[in-house]
């Protein structure tokens, strides 16, 4: 009824518009009805549209009363209509299965013939199978029979008979694969047994003559020279019908096993004597290593060539045949294992890297020759494993740290000035010596690479040990302050039990503060160097898979991501050892120019006070001599062309600033003990002169306080002179000078 929207809905949430549309979305229609609607007036609105549908049903049935009446009127005699029609219904039944039952006899007795008619097409099918099999096996013995007496029949060439032989084997071998597919199929008939073992017995002696054949294809060892294009053709074309008489029957394996003994093993045993492999050179020096290694190339082109050509020939299938893997490979590793242990095992470093190398080289090649790279890696990952490469590292280790040893102990600590790369120690110039070996491409190799980083910083840390000590051992030569408490590179280097007689040698033979300059600028570069080759070491330690998958890829960066941030942080921590001393020797040199300073400010002040006291001397009017004394240690150093190449200006600037800091110091501390001392003089004077009539006595101490004003001026003046204008504005100087001002401006 359409008047029934006008009864329910209205204003409500419940619309008959929105339920009818055809996007109607009953989620969308939830979830935007939720946002203001409450449980008390979802109830109500439920009770309102119930409401609503009884009104609509009570209209619809008011509205339709007639027709609802019309229809009762039609069901009246429905029933009697039914029953009518039951009775021919049921009749029609009984027929159809009677006709069934007829029906259903022949069919079964037709299908049954028909299932016998099958069992004995199966049987026939089985034994034409058979009796074809057999035949085959006639065949195929009949062939390997000629085949045998062949061999001592005269051909009319080579090649008629590599040809003939080889044309000969495929088709026995594809009659006996076809034989063995069928006896695989059907293994349960008891009739195939003979069969299949008189198959077996024919596969033998087939193996046996595609052996031979195989061997008579390959052809004789000749370089690539003398072999012409028409005979390395012909030899491929033989080799290639060989080669599918051995797939033929699910033996390629065999083919590689047979060229591996029969061809290069032989070979590779005449190729690496001894002799050959030293060159003339020492015992294990392996110099000819390499030209043996470029002449197994050589037979790959010359011997191998023909047997290449034939598997990549996309034209003969011959593509899962790998006997760069299969044979070269293996032959290789057995050779090597039993023929050269003098070489993979040798005390010579040089030797162990270059072998490893060449070995490493040459399978990189072949994997590059085989359809099967995989099983090229496999075999040299075997034969590499015969390398003792924890010696090598062990060699490596004791030869780099015999060089720095050697550099570290030298008498003389620095032999002559220079910057080269930066650096000016003998020591460090050959520390980064022994780093760069370490990652050299003539050391470098992938599977030590983690030791030799261990054995970098093995390097890093002797170095660190020597120059700590060393700092200990000047120390205690100028006599310095032990302030280890607060410095902890002083306090690490104090823990160590063991002496490092190679500093005590090198740092102890009164070595000047420039000697200081030299380690602080060595630090400061080493640290420059190792944040610098960090990303290099990374790269040689984890380089990059590019042969593998994306998400294999992605994992292997975020591995090696993981990796970085680990050799990072370790030449962060050497980094900040090598500041540490850095800074403790910049703190020793500003102690031992402080103290040189000190000595001769102290002994100048003391001199004052006796020029002027009880005398009759005038006033001041210039400043002391001893003040040029004072800053001439200062003058000298940073004068001098280590300060001046190594030290920057504010370093520099910040370096007299601390010197002058602990003369003033001192400055104030001897100025007020002598000037005490002169005014108690003074005072005993006048008690004892008090009764002295007109007697006018002149002051000793306002002397002494203007040369020491006058002192104080020309010490300001010659730390701005030498590049510390910062001194004269420090409260501790303006304090002095102002006390010293008012005593002037009194007199």
């Amino acid at each position: 009824a359409t008047g029934s929207t006008t009864t329910r809905g209205r204003g409500t949430m419940f619309e008959d518009a929105a339920f009818l549309r055809e996007d109607f979305d009953p989620d969308a229609f939830v979830a935007e009805q939720r946002k203001g609607m409450t449980l008390e007036s979802l109830r109500a609105e439920l009770e309102g549209y119930v409401a609503g549908l009884d009104n609509a049903l009570v209209n619809i049935i008011n509205n339709d009363y007639s027709a609802f009446l019309k229809l009762s009127s039609m069901l009246v005699d429905i029933d009697a209509l039914v029953a009518g029609l039951r009775e021919p219904l049921n009749q029609l039944e009984s027929r159809v299965d009677r006709v069934r039952k007829v029906v259903s006899e022949p069919l079964g007795m037709q299908q049954s013939i028909a299932d016998q008619l099958q069992l004995v097409q199966e049987k026939q099918s089985i034994i034409s199978l058979c009796l074809s099999a057999r035949e085959t096996l006639d065949k195929v013995e009949r062939q390997v029979e000629q085949l045998r007496n062949s061999a001592d029949a005269e051909p009319s060439s080579e090649s008629d008979l590599i040809v003939a032989n080889g044309e000969a084997l495929c088709r026995a071998s594809q009659r006996l694969a076809r034989v063995a597919f069928l006896s695989q199929e059907n293994m349960a008939l008891p009739i195939l047994r003979s069969i299949r073992a008189k198959a077996r017995s024919l596969e033998h002696g087939l193996l046996e003559e595609l052996d031979k054949a195989f061997e008579t294809a390959l052809g004789p060892s000749q370089s690539g020279a003398e072999a012409s294009a028409e005979v390395r053709a012909a030899r491929a074309d033989a080799i290639a019908v060989v080669l599918r008489a051995y797939v033929a029957i699910g033996s390629g394996d065999q083919a590689g096993k047979v060229f591996k003994d029969r061809v290069v093993k032989p070979y590779f045993k005449q190729l690496f004597t001894q002799g050959r492999v030293d060159a003339g050179g020492a015992r294990g020096a392996a110099q000819g290593l390499g030209a043996l290694y470029l002449e197994v190339l050589g037979f790959l082109d010359a011997r191998c060539g023909p047997l290449l050509d034939a598997i990549r020939n996309p034209q003969e299938g011959l593509g899962q045949v790998d006997f760069a893997g299969a044979a070269v490979c293996d032959g290789l590793y057995e050779v090597i294992s039993e023929q050269l242990s003098h070489v993979y095992s040798s005390g010579m470093a040089d030797t162990l890297h270059e072998s490893y190398s060449k070995t490493q080289a040459l399978f990189t090649v072949l994997a590059e020759l085989s359809s099967e790279p995989e099983r090229v890696r496999g075999s040299a990952a075997r034969t590499l494993e015969l390398w003792n490469l924890s010696v090598y590292t062990q060699l490596r280790a004791h030869e780099l740290l015999e060089r720095l040893e050697g550099a570290l102990g030298k008498e003389t600590l620095i032999e002559s000035f220079s910057l080269e790369n930066g650096l000016v120690l003998g020591g460090s110039r050959e520390l980064v010596s022994c780093l760069a070996t370490c990652w050299d491409d003539r050391v470098f190799l992938e599977p030590v690479g983690p030791r030799l980083f261990k054995l970098a910083l093995e390097l890093l840390q002797r170095y660190v040990r020597w120059a700590a000590a060393g700092l200990d051992c000047l120390d205690g030569q100028l006599g310095l302050a032990d302030d280890s408490g607060s410095d902890p590179s002083k306090a690490d280097s104090k823990g160590s039990s063991m002496r490092d007689e190679l500093a005590e040698k090198a740092w102890g033979a009164g070595l000047p503060l420039e000697a200081l300059l030299f380690l602080i600028a060595d630090c400061s570069r080493l640290c420059a160097i190792l944040k610098d080759k960090s990303s290099s070491w990374v790269t040689k330690l984890f380089p990059a898979d590019s042969s593998s998958s994306e998400a294999d890829a992605a994992h292997a960066a975020t591995d090696r991501a993981g990796k970085d941030a680990v050799i990072r942080s370790v030449h962060q921590l050497v980094c900040a050892r090598l500041e540490e001393l850095g800074a403790r020797a910049k703190k020793m040199v500003e102690q031992g120019l402080a103290s040189e300073c000190v000595q001769v400010l102290q002994s100048g002040l003391e001199s004052v006070a006796p020029m002027y006291r009880m005398t009759s001397k005038p006033a001041p009017t210039t400043a002391s001599a001893y003040v040029l004394s004072v800053v001439q240690p200062l003058t000298r150093f940073t004068e001098g062309p280590p300060a001046q190449q190594l030290v920057s200006a504010a370093v520099r600037a910040e370096l007299l600033e601390s010197v002058f800091e602990a003369c003033l110091a001192t400055f104030a501390e001897i100025s007020n003990k002598e000037l005490q001392k002169v005014i108690s003089s003074e005072n005993a004077l006048k008690r004892l002169n008090r009764g002295a009539a007109n007697r006018k006595l002149e002051s000793s101490s306002d002397k002494i306080r203007t040369q020491f004003r006058l002192d104080l001026a020309e010490l300001g003046a010659s730390a701005a002179s030498l590049g510390a204008p910062e001194v004269q504005s420090t409260s501790q100087f303006a304090s002095l000078a102002e006390e010293f001002a008012a005593v002037s401006s009194e007199d």
